[in-house]
C-alpha cells in the first residue's frame, strides 16, 4: 500500500536532524571562515612586523655606515679647519697654507701624531713668529715633532717651548734642531720634562 513519507514520525525526526546538521555546518563554515581571516591577518601582521624589523636593521646599518664615515672624515675636517686658520694669518702664511697641509699629512705618516694636530701646531708656530717660508717652518716643525715624540709630549707644547727659545735668541728656525737636541738631552739626563720646561713660558 502507498506510504506517505512526509507524514511519518521517523521522517520528521530525520528532517529535524538534517536541519540541525545544516545549521551546524553553517556555523562550522562561519567559524572556519573567521579562523581563516584571522590566520591571514596574523600572517599579514607578522609579515609587516618582519618588514619593520628589516627596515630597522637597514636603518641601523645606514646609521652605522654614517657613523663610520663621520669618524673617518673628522680628522680631515679638523685638518682643513687648521689650514683655514693658517690662511687667516695672511701674507706668505696664506699662500703656503695648502703646501703646509700636505707637509702635515706627510709628517703624520712618519710620526705617530695626527695631521690635524701637526697643522694646528704649525699655526701656533706661525702665530708665535716663526718665519712663514717653507724651509723655516718645515725645519721648525720637524724638530718640534721629533722632540714631542722623543720626550713623550704634545707637539703643541714643544712648539711653544722651541718658538720661545728661537725668538729669545733671535735664531733662524733652521737652527731649531740644535735647541731640540739640547732639550732632549736635558730631559734624558736630568729630572725634568718638556712640560716642566714649558711651564715658566705659559
Amino acid at each position: 500500500f502507498p506510504v506517505t513519507i512526509s507524514g511519518g514520525d521517523a521522517f520528521k525526526e530525520l528532517e529535524k536532524e538534517i536541519a540541525d546538521g545544516e545549521e551546524k555546518l553553517k556555523d562550522f563554515a562561519k567559524a572556519a571562515s573567521k579562523a581563516g581571516d584571522e590566520l591571514e591577518n596574523t600572517s599579514k601582521k607578522a609579515s609587516f612586523t618582519d618588514k619593520l624589523a628589516k627596515v630597522g636593521l637597514v636603518a641601523d646599518g645606514i646609521r652605522s655606515v654614517g657613523d663610520s664615515v663621520s669618524a673617518l672624515s673628522q680628522p680631515f675636517v679638523d685638518l682643513d679647519t687648521a689650514t683655514n686658520k693658517i690662511k687667516t694669518l695672511g701674507g706668505e702664511a696664506k699662500n703656503i697654507a695648502p703646501s703646509l697641509r700636505e707637509m702635515s699629512l706627510e709628517m703624520s705618516k712618519e710620526y705617530p701624531i695626527g695631521a690635524a694636530a701637526l697643522q694646528t701646531a704649525t699655526y701656533d708656530a706661525l702665530s708665535a713668529g716663526i718665519s712663514a717660508t717653507k724651509e723655516d717652518i718645515s725645519a721648525f716643525m720637524d724638530a718640534s715633532t721629533q722632540l714631542a715624540v722623543g720626550g713623550g709630549e704634545e707637539v703643541g707644547n714643544t712648539v711653544n717651548l722651541l718658538s720661545s727659545m728661537i725668538n729669545a735668541y733671535g735664531e733662524s728656525a733652521t737652527k731649531t734642531k740644535n735647541y731640540s737636541d739640547i732639550l732632549f738631552t736635558t730631559v734624558n739626563l736630568g729630572k725634568t720634562s718638556i712640560a716642566e720646561l714649558s711651564d715658566p713660558l705659559s
